[in-house]
């Protein structure tokens, strides 16, 4: 069961058939952790290890959505931002394990592209006209529009 929001008077996740909410933990940082409970109009609360606040008591600019990957060489990070859908699939374009990957007699084969050619991780790229530096820069975001203008989203 997901964890409930502890603002007064707030019912995230309380209910089983409604959708579950983003929750996030209260801060380690004192100073942070005080601002949080500025926030939360709740009298002489101290929030526990499993305390959490969902995301509807937050701006939209207060939470992050973002992911930091930091490459094998340990010397670039990959930031992935926008929707898990829209992540999931820089994440699988980056590691090569995309939905059109198929192993058949175990060898690696892939579905076809739109344009019939089969849909390798290196030939979706190309085929949106894109490159595998657009892959790993922190610029994903575009190359996700660009997947869904080419219709090209399915395969990865």
């Amino acid at each position: 069961m997901p964890s409930i929001c502890c603002a007064q008077g707030c019912k995230s996740n309380y209910s089983p058939t409604t959708e579950t909410i983003r929750v996030f933990k209260f801060p380690n940082k004192d100073d942070l952790k005080d601002q949080w409970l500025r926030k939360i109009p709740r009298k002489d609360f101290t929030p526990t290890a499993s305390s959490v606040v969902c995301i509807k008591h937050f701006k939209n600019d207060d939470a992050i959505k973002e992911d930091i990957l930091t490459l094998p060489d340990g010397c670039a990070e990959v930031r992935s931002v926008g929707t898990r859908s829209a992540q999931t699939a820089l994440s699988r374009l980056r590691s090569g394990h995309i939905k059109s990957l198929k192993f058949i007699d175990k060898e690696k084969t892939f579905s076809s592209c739109p344009c019939s050619c089969p849909a390798s991780p290196a030939h979706i790229i190309d085929c949106i006209g894109a490159s595998t530096r657009q892959l790993w820069s922190g610029k994903g975001k575009g190359l996700v529009e660009l997947l869904e203008r080419h219709g090209v989203m399915d395969l990865v």
